[in-house]
């Protein structure tokens, strides 16, 4: 009782594009001794928890023009995003709190600007599905924000007509790249079996104590090899456009 432990543990990308969420789950099982039972009665404890955003982007300066936008409103005075996101205003260009731009490690740059005479922000890129940490970020950071100040009515909201194309368009891309991926996994599958059937037929021929020409069958073994290899890497390519597309 009232005795605690650390455990230490690392948080890093699988693959070139951003994550989903960057909240997670972690769970801890332990034994807790009672009278009854010495030994300890088996506990869980669940909680959850968010990763920073910088673990995944770092300060950039802002587009001009993009691909994609999105528009959140408020009901609050206008607020300085440099106030907002600390830990990226010191290496921000605009000193002003207007604009702030983040550039994901997998490349894609999200730029958020801050309205001078309303209580609305902009968040734009060329990569319509990379938003949404950035939104949902700045939408957190708000409720932080306000609530520190007591206030107590604030609202966000998003105004004009959901972007459900821009939404259907990622989700085909998304599905493009499945197909695709199974494509190549198809052809893996099918240039290793002929692979093995090559390597097969050279033993034997080096087993034979009167071995016949090779017919060219080590040349056909290389190229074989080049063509797997080759598959191989185009099938881990798509799967990195696939994590990319998450929507």
């Amino acid at each position: 009782v009232g005795s605690s432990t650390v455990v230490a543990f690392s948080a890093f990308l699988n693959g070139r594009y951003p994550p989903a969420d960057l909240t997670g789950d972690i769970t801890v099982s332990y034994c807790s001794p009672t009278e009854l039972n010495p030994k300890g009665v088996p506990r869980v404890l669940q909680s959850r928890f968010s990763l920073p955003l910088a673990l995944v982007c770092v300060p950039s300066s802002p587009a001009k023009t993009t691909k994609f936008k999105i528009t959140v409103d408020t009901n609050q005075p206008p607020v300085d995003l440099n106030s907002i996101f600390p830990e990226f205003s010191a290496k921000s260009e605009d000193k002003d709190g207007n604009s702030l731009a983040f550039q994901f490690l997998s490349g894609a740059k999200v730029t958020v600007l801050a309205s001078k005479t309303s209580q609305r922000y902009r968040i734009q890129s060329d990569s319509f599905e990379d938003m949404w940490l950035v939104v949902k970020e700045l939408v957190q950071r708000f409720d932080r924000h306000f609530s520190k100040l007591g206030v107590k009515d604030f609202k966000k909201s998003f105004s004009g007509p959901l972007p459900l194309q821009e939404y259907f368009l990622s989700l085909d891309h998304h599905f493009q790249l499945r197909v695709s991926g199974q494509q190549y996994q198809d052809l893996l599958s099918e240039r290793a079996v002929q692979f093995r059937a090559i390597q097969r037929r050279l033993l034997t021929r080096f087993k034979d104590k009167t071995p016949a020409p090779l017919q060219n069958l080590d040349t056909l073994l290389d190229a074989t090899y080049s063509q797997v290899r080759h598959t191989h890497t185009e099938s881990h390519s798509s799967a990195g456009r696939l994590g990319c597309s998450h929507g």
